[in-house]
């Protein structure tokens, strides 16, 4: 390291710098391609509404023997809810082996 490097100052963007100078980033869990393509072939022709929630959820789990993150993110996103409603109910979803 050399004096000069030590003396130079580096410019870099501040994200709470304020509206203007703040990079744009999606909020938000982003949905996965692959996910949202795997969920709406599962669904098929099923209706995509909010109350058959946790009979989406139970299609997904016999699927794929697990709910992903990617693969809850693209159901909230195919049947319009939010992802919070998706998250509380998803430990009540497990399905026994007995």
């Amino acid at each position: 390291m050399t004096v000069h490097d030590v003396q130079t100052v580096r410019a870099f963007e501040h994200p709470g710098a304020g509206r203007k100078r703040a990079k744009a980033t999606p909020k938000g869990r982003q949905v996965d391609p692959t996910a949202a393509h795997e969920i709406e072939l599962l669904l098929g022709d099923r209706q995509r509404r909010r109350d058959l929630l946790i009979e989406h959820l139970h299609l997904i789990q016999d699927t794929y023997h697990q709910i992903s993150a990617a693969h809850l993110a693209a159901l909230a996103d195919e049947i319009s809810c939010r992802l919070r409603r998706c998250l509380r109910l998803r430990p009540s979803t497990r399905i026994s082996m007995w």
